[in-house]
Parts: C-alpha cells; structure tokens; sequence
C-alpha cells in the first residue's frame, strides 16, 4: 500500500544533476504517471510511505539538505522546481517526517534516502543530514536507514556510539591501456616523512616507474610511521606521501590498505575522501577490489595482534569475530564471482615468510583456504621490512612481500619453500 501525504512530506526522487554541457534533468518527468504506462513497475513520487505490514518505508529526497549544491554548484544545473524557497521547503518536510513516524504503529520503521548519514565511503558523512535529519530518526527509534549515492555496498551499526562495519568490498575502476598491458609497483612499511631512507627508495620508484611505464602503485600498509595520522589535516600525510613520491611517473592512483601501525592513529583520518582532495592519487579503504580488466586486485586488512604497550584504534572493527567473518564472506565472494583472467589479493600481514615476523598463524588459518579455494596465483603483503619471494610448491600461491619502502634494513629473500600446509 502506497500512502500519499502532503505537499511536503517524503520526497523519493532527487533533482537531477548534470553538467553544463549536457541536458538540464526534468525532474517531473520521473514523477509523471506517464512513466507507468512505459513500465507498471515504477512508482516514483515526491510525498509518499509504503506501508507493508510489519515495516513501513518512508521516502525522503535529501538533496535539497546538501549546501554545496546551492553555494558551489560551479558547472552543474538543478532542477529546483517544486523545492524553493529552500528553507521553507525543508522545514515542512522535517515536520512531516516527524509526524508521519509518529503515526507509524509499524513494528519496523526504514527511512530512504539518496545521500548517506554515516559513511566511510568516498563522499563520507553528509553533515546537513547528519544535523538534521538523524536526531528525528533517533527520536522515534528508526531501525534503518538505506541510501545510495556512494558506489559501493556498505553496512554500518552504532551501538553506544561506536560505530561497527560489519561488512564492505568497495569496487573501483581502474582505467586500463588500449594494448591490455597492466605495470603496476608494490611498497609497503614507508611513512617516514623522507628518513630512513625514504626518499632514496622513492626516488628509485620514480626511476623504475618511469621504464615500466606504471598504471598505478599498491600499497601494502603502515604507511604513517608511528602512529598513523591524527587527522586529515595531519602534516604528516604531505610531509610521508605528497612531498616525498614527487616522480613523475608515481603521480598514478596509489591504492593503500591499513598497516598495524596505521591502528595506532586516526584510522577514519586515512580513509576519508578529504585526503583526495589534498593528493588526488590516495585511494584507502579497509577492503576493497581494483577491477583493471583481466587484472583484479583485492585488499582487506584482518586484525590478529594487539599487543602492550601499544593502543589501537578499533573504530569500525568491532565485534572483531562478526567483523572477521563478514570480511571473509565478502572476499570469497568477491573471488568467486570475478571473471578476470588474474586475481591477486593484497594484506598487510604476511601469509608465509621467513623474515622478522614469520609466517602469520591466524592468516594460514582463516585466510589461505579461501584463496586456495579460489586459485589465487599472488598475495602480496608488507609488515615485514624487506622484499621477499616465496614459491610454495605445495600450493600454486606466490608470496611476495613488499615491505621495504623506509629502505630502512630491508633484505631481499628469494626462496623456494616446500613446506605445505
């Protein structure tokens, strides 16, 4: 059942947005009944709630809440019609969500929205609606909230203000040659701000870049030395990265997944959108897959120590049992359904090594199954300061380590291991 309210009470559609130099969006287009004669599937209107029996489903446009589209729209047009004035507009549409929730005798009560409240996402928080909007969906205890406008799959629960992913594989596009060819560098243990020996290895990147002609660079964690960021205004991100990987060839996406290092600091600080908008290559986030054509490249960062005297931040980890399963569901299913003709996982932790650290008992356990299961040809990972090659000639897995990026005491191992597991 579809009920309609008010003039100003849920909006589902959202004011198109395009480019000067395309076509301004009609938003009553979307709107008109029209559209059901095309396909009796759409329903699309500006004020409505689905009532389905133990849920109801409110649709509210969140567009209109968003500043930026006002203040700085630059280039692009909306189609403001039906929406201005702006704040008489929002204010009746609060006051409508309000009583609408408050006439809900739905055991579960879902709100839909365009743009997120909470996200880690590219595009983040949206903090006009995190002002505005969350404390009436706190108030008459709303069970969830879906919004799009982030491309990717994302869960999140608050509880007692801690906020927990409890499951996420964000997908990004790699742009790729004509020619198919993919050339990409690995460096991990690196942020240093230029010392021990920092620079020199970037500077040889920038060199060895240059003669392969390099698509992109993975990074394979702890890349803030001690203690990660404190924040994404943190001097310290321009002083390790920007200022230091100054090579022409290295300005390519960098794609960084969290070291344990990186725990110590301000973990929402590396994976904030704002730091592309200081150095447009970083691309971090807690797990995720670069798709580049025959090439996929999966990344998920598992949490095994947490050792005195050092603190951890573990936003967005906990439960770690619930957060390490769903993790572990995503990737198998990430892997299962690529249809690339390679497929290399990346970690932070090593899976077999014979450097400082060893081999990683909880990764041999949890994670080596799924990549076996999956045929995995390559795991990369860093943590232990060196450049290692590992043959298992029990498993049809390469291990390679790449963790040499201060060049601080990095060793390079190449062995054939016929250990099996």
């Amino acid at each position: 059942m579809i009920r309609s309210f008010n003039n100003h009470l849920l909006v589902f559609t959202r004011p198109e947005a395009c480019k000067s130099h395309g076509t301004q969006g009609n938003t009553e287009a979307q709107l008109s009944p029209v559209l059901r004669k095309l396909d009796s599937r759409w329903r699309c209107k500006r004020n409505f709630m689905v009532g389905a029996g133990i849920v109801d489903i409110v649709f509210i446009d969140t567009t209109p809440f968003v500043g930026k589209y006002f203040d700085n729209a630059k280039n692009q047009k909306f189609d403001w019609k039906d929406v201005l004035p702006r704040d008489k507009y929002l204010s009746a549409l609060r006051k409508s969500l309000h009583l609408a929730l408050s006439k809900s005798r739905a055991p579960w009560k879902i709100v839909v929205g365009h743009h997120t409240i909470r996200s880690i996402g590219h595009h983040g928080d949206t903090q006009e609606i995190v002002d505005q909007l969350l404390p009436i969906l706190e108030a008459h205890k709303v069970d969830m909230y879906i919004n799009g406008h982030d491309h990717c799959l994302e869960h999140l629960s608050n509880k007692k203000g801690k906020v927990t992913v409890t499951a996420r594989l964000v997908q990004i596009q790699q742009r790729i040659r004509l020619n198919g060819v993919i050339n990409f560098l690995a460096v991990g243990d690196w942020g240093r701000k230029g010392t021990f020996n920092q620079s020199a290895v970037a500077h040889s990147m920038g060199e060895v870049g240059a003669k392969l002609g390099i698509d992109f660079v993975v990074s394979t964690g702890d890349n803030f030395y001690k203690d990660g960021l404190t924040g994404v205004r943190d001097p310290a991100f321009a002083q390790s990265f920007t200022n230091i990987y100054t090579a022409r060839s290295l300005q390519k996406p960098w794609y960084a997944i969290l070291g344990n290092h990186d725990y110590h600091g301000n973990t929402k600080a590396q994976l904030s959108p704002l730091l592309r908008k200081r150095d447009r290559r970083w691309n971090c986030y807690r797990s995720y897959t670069v798709l580049a054509g025959f090439l996929q490249i999966s990344r998920g960062h598992i949490n095994i120590i947490c050792q005195a005297p050092n603190k951890f931040n573990w936003t967005g980890v906990l439960p770690r049992k619930t957060y390490i399963s769903n993790l572990l569901k995503d990737l198998d299913t990430a892997l299962k359904t690529s249809k690339a003709a390679w497929k290399i996982v990346v970690g932070h932790h090593p899976i077999r090594s014979i450097g400082k650290q060893g081999d990683t008992k909880e990764l041999l356990e949890k994670l080596l199954p799924i990549l076996e299961a999956n045929k995995i040809p390559i795991y990369i990972n860093g943590h232990n300061h060196c450049l290692e090659h590992i043959n298992n000639t029990g498993i049809s897995i390469e291990f390679v380590t790449s963790g040499g990026g201060q060049g601080r005491g990095a060793t390079l191992y190449i062995m054939t291991d016929t250990r099996t597991t």
